[in-house]
This record gives structure tokens, C-alpha cells and sequence, in this order.
């Protein structure tokens, strides 16, 4: 199977209780956290807009078109996915742990379409490589410590 290194920012929790308090501190209450598959996504897409607004030549407005949840059927054209936080890590590689294998956070790069800092990239960073600006970097990590300020940037192998 491909596999693919992911750039995310986020934390790494290791008990069920660290990921309820997490989630709280994001204003969801949620009941278990024993499987990542049961976790909610809750969307950073206000956040992502203040980022791509700093590090795009995108106004704003412009952002609000393009920025989309693929979960919507209108994906025409130049698309960015929408950063959404979520439990990331993958289930199904052997030597994986939940949940101390993974990070609790948003996608800071994407394999199909351009999420936040490869949006240079029309397909998003899985298609070849995907140059970083460093100070794009800051900013993001900047931004995503407004709502989890012990965020910190990580690389997650993924297969897919």
C-alpha cells in the first residue's frame, strides 16, 4: 500500500480523559474516546480562512469560494479542502497505537487537494513535492494555538 508523510499541527493525547478534555477545550462534549473512528470532526474553516489570508494572494472573499468540505458535491475548478480537527493517525498500520500514535489536530497538508500550506500545489502535497515556507509554517501554528495552544507541528506517515 502508498503511504504518505502528513504535515499536522496539533497534540498528541495519551488517555481517553486528555482527548475529553481536549475536545471540551474545543467546546464539544463527547461521551467516549476509546476509537478515533467515533470521534466528531469540528470544522477549523474560520481559522484556515485568517491563515490563507496572511499567506495566499487570495482576499478573503475569494477564500470563502474556494474553500470547501469535500463532503459537498460542488468540487469544480480550484478547490481548497476544508482544515477540519480530528484525530490523525493511522488505524491500520501494524505498531500503531491509539492513542499515543496519534495527534489530535488539523491537516496541515493534503493528499488530493490543497489544504493550507500546499496551496501552491493544485492537487495538494501528494502529488510530488511540496515546497514549505517556513514562515507560512509560523503563522499557521500561530493561528491554530488561538484555539489548542499547546499545538505544536508533527509528521505522520499514513498508508493509504
Amino acid at each position: 500500500m502508498p503511504s504518505q508523510g502528513h504535515l499536522v499541527c496539533g497534540v498528541r493525547c495519551t488517555s481517553e480523559d486528555e482527548i475529553k478534555q481536549l475536545y471540551a477545550s474545543l467546546g464539544v462534549s463527547i461521551t467516549g474516546a476509546s476509537d478515533p473512528m467515533d470521534l466528531p470532526y469540528i470544522s477549523f474553516r474560520e481559522t484556515q480562512l485568517d491563515i490563507l489570508e496572511r499567506i495566499s494572494p487570495y482576499s478573503r472573499e475569494e477564500l470563502k469560494k474556494i474553500v470547501v468540505d469535500f463532503g459537498s458535491s460542488e468540487i469544480r475548478g480550484f478547490r481548497i479542502a476544508e482544515m477540519k480537527f480530528c484525530p490523525i493517525g493511522d488505524m491500520y498500520e501494524i505498531g500503531h497505537n491509539y492513542p499515543s500514535d496519534y495527534v489530535f489536530g488539523v491537516e496541515l497538508t493534503s493528499r488530493y487537494s490543497p489544504t493550507l500550506l500546499d496551496i501552491h500545489s493544485p492537487h495538494g502535497a501528494g502529488n510530488g513535492p511540496c515546497q514549505i515556507n517556513g514562515e507560512h509554517l509560523l503563522i499557521a501554528r500561530e493561528y491554530i494555538r488561538k484555539k489548542i495552544p499547546a499545538a505544536e507541528v508533527y509528521t505522520i506517515d499514513l498508508v493509504h
